[in-house]
Parts: structure tokens; sequence; C-alpha cells
């Protein structure tokens, strides 16, 4: 059976489901891998009990970066997960059998935010970048940007992973690493530390391999999905 990768505002609409076929309800361990407002819908529909209206008994629990959530679903601890999907599709290309269900944002939802010093992309050459776990998205966002602006990770930038969001955030306030990608609200508490902000993904224009640029849809509400 194929596993779920869940990646959009359709839980609610599986819960209606599965509350049709049975009055009972379904014990489902949700992870989620960052703090951050992305993850809003998750803790709204449990605060607000909404997984048991739909007779589902949820436990949402945070494990940083895609990666190891990949893993924990792989050793069969989450059936359902909102994650990247940089580790789910390594995985699948690695024999996993995990199924994307739909997106909750179109964009990286990163900020690239760095010391008081340095002005551009560029200035971080030399110095250490912060993600959360390689192969994550933060780790996506940041090579990408870095590659976009002549700079080659790992040859001209040193990577470190650091393992969550809030890690990147003190490990940028206390000058560990020169810069680092963020989501909100970790960007906020960068920004009291002193931090700017070099780069928005969310506004930045992406480029597929065969050079299609890919722009931030304007008509992008709050979730799509697909099957």
């Amino acid at each position: 059976m194929k596993k779920v990768v869940f990646l959009a505002g359709v839980f609610l609409w599986f819960a209606s489901h599965q509350h049709a076929w049975s009055q009972t309800r379904t014990k489902l361990n949700v992870v989620y891998p960052a703090v951050t407002g992305v993850m809003t819908a998750l803790w709204v529909a449990a605060e607000s009990k909404a997984f048991q209206k739909y007779g589902l008994d949820v436990s949402l629990l945070y494990i940083p970066s895609a990666p190891q959530v990949v893993r924990v679903m792989l050793a069969g601890e989450s059936q359902i997960t909102v994650t990247g999907g940089a580790a789910v599709v390594s995985a699948n290309l690695g024999g996993a059998d995990f199924v994307f269900i739909g997106g909750i944002v179109n964009v990286p939802a990163f900020y690239v935010m760095a010391a008081p010093e340095i002005k551009s992309i560029e200035d971080l050459k030399g110095a250490t970048v912060g993600v959360t776990r390689f192969g994550s998205s933060s780790d996506f966002a940041m090579r990408y940007v870095l590659q976009k602006h002549g700079l080659r990770p790992e040859k001209d930038v040193t990577l470190l992973q650091l393992g969550g969001m809030i890690e990147l955030a003190t490990a940028l306030s206390k000058r560990l690493v020169a810069a680092a990608t963020l989501s909100s609200p970790a960007d906020l508490r960068a920004r009291k530390s002193g931090a700017q902000e070099l780069v928005n993904m969310a506004t930045t224009e992406f480029r597929s391999p065969n050079r299609r640029s890919l722009r931030p849809d304007p008509t992008f509400r709050r979730t799509r999905t697909m099957s």
C-alpha cells in the first residue's frame, strides 16, 4: 500500500471521507518538519478539534526537517505528513512508495537572512551559511540562491546543517553563520538580532532546467490540491 505525504489543505477532505466510512475515530500520527506559519492549518485544526469532528484521532508530531520526516515515514511511524518535496522525491528514487496529495504553497516560503555586514549574496563567498538539514527545503532554497548569484555551494560557501528554524535563527543572531534560510516567524527573531533580508524567495523568479520562468501564480489563494 502506498504511504501518503500530505502537502495541502486537503486534510479535512480526507477526514470527512473517513467519517463517512466509520464512526470509530481513526488514529493518525501526523508529522510536520518546521515551526513555521506554513503549518498554521494543522495547528488550527487541532486547536478547534476539527479532526475529532470528522472522526480522526490525530497526534501532531514535530520532527525537524524533511529528510528526518521521510525517515519516520519509512519506519512506519507516521501515515501522513506535511513536508518538503525534495526529500520525498529522493526517497522515491531510492525505492520508497510515497504519494503527493497536494501543496500548501507554490513557491519556497523562505527568506535568506544575513548578518548586517553582508550586503549581497555575493558577499557570502568564503562564508558559512545555515540550513536545517541537507536535502531539506531550506537546503534547496539556499543552494538555489547561491547558484543563481554565481556561487558554488560547498566550494565557494560552506553549508552547515543546524536542525530547525529556531536553531538557524539563534546561530545567525550569535554570528555562528553569516546567513540562513528562514521562514516566519523565525525570520522575525533574526531581524530583532540585527539580521537583514537579502532575498524573499516568495517573490523570486525561478527557472526550471529547461529555462522556463516559474513565477509565483497571482491567482493562487490558500490551497490547491491534486490527487
